[in-house]
């Protein structure tokens, strides 16, 4: 058996793992995944018909320490046991890690990334046997340490290899098409957000795709575009009064679009006018963002 402390806390949970398969007649095998009541008490009445009549000396302590443990405390220390048999071997669980932590840093890093997170892995399971006479590492510490890599290894700039996009279609039915048509009439500028939109579309797809950037970076991104946005757009309006008329209201709208047009908010140390115009036109598509201080009003539900 294994050497588990009884009287610990009720929501640690402990994890048997193996690369072999524990055999259906073994009463072990109904521990996996998520045993309901009925399997757990058999794998409790198998564990102390084994502990009563093993006679391997090895495991006498352990034996008897399972035994001494009143009912109820044996019954809990079986329900937070879970059986992962046929696991990944090492070389296995190699080619996991790396699909998991494939966003962490460019394709050709991963498996150096992987090795130095098990470099560390390794390091503190020594260092907490020596020091404690057991290992156990916080999620937070792990997670920290992934975060910690991942600034090692991310890359100064992202690649910018997506052509430019052209459509003979000006896509009426978008939003952030009647978003710009709500403040100019040019056709210019409409072809121009049109193939910014789709460029930028294209470029952070094709990131995520190659595993360049995790989602969440350009989640970030966004949230950043967001806050500017709000900034600009408040201090434009602020001009407007209760009197404006719809003229002022589309010169002001037309103001915040062409400072969208042209902005230039780089992501990690890539700059790019395609891309924040993009991404801006993006944002305004799912009505996050909008030209026309009245665009809610304009392009949401209406009532």
């Amino acid at each position: 058996m294994a050497r588990l402390r009884l009287g610990v806390e009720d929501h640690h949970e402990f994890h048997f793992v193996t690369t072999g398969e524990v055999e259906d007649d073994n009463p072990l095998h109904f521990l996996r995944p998520t045993p309901n009541d009925l399997e757990v008490n058999a794998v409790l009445q198998g564990l102390e018909v084994a502990a009563k009549s093993s006679s391997n000396a090895i495991t006498a302590n352990d034996r008897a320490a399972f035994l001494a443990a009143s009912a109820g405390e044996r019954l809990s220390l079986v329900r937070r046991i879970r059986l992962a048999d046929t696991s990944p071997n090492l070389e296995a669980i190699g080619s996991e890690i790396e699909h998991e932590i494939r966003y962490a840093c460019e394709a050709e890093q991963v498996a150096s990334f992987r090795r130095d997170l098990e470099g560390w892995w390794i390091g503190r399971v020594f260092d907490k046997w020596i020091a404690d006479g057991g290992a156990q590492i916080e999620l937070e510490e792990l997670g920290a340490q992934v975060s910690f890599l991942k600034e090692r290894y991310k890359p100064s700039e992202l690649p910018l290899d997506v052509p430019e996009q052209e459509c003979e279609d000006l896509m009426e039915d978008s939003v952030f098409i009647k978003q710009i048509r709500a403040v100019t009439e040019s056709e210019r500028r409409l072809r121009n957000a049109q193939r910014a939109f789709l460029r930028a579309k294209v470029q952070r797809s094709k990131w995520v795709r190659e595993h360049r950037i995790d989602p969440r970076e350009l989640e970030s991104f966004d949230d950043a575009l967001k806050d500017r946005w709000e900034a600009h757009h408040a201090g434009e309006c602020d001009s407007l009064s209760t009197a404006s008329t719809p003229d002022e209201k589309v010169t002001v709208g037309k103001n915040v679009l062409r400072w969208a047009e042209t902005s230039e908010v780089p992501i990690r140390s890539t700059r790019s006018v395609y891309l924040t115009s993009g991404s801006y036109h993006a944002l305004a598509d799912t009505l996050e963002i909008g030209w026309h201080p009245e665009f809610p009003d304009l392009f949401g539900p209406q009532e």
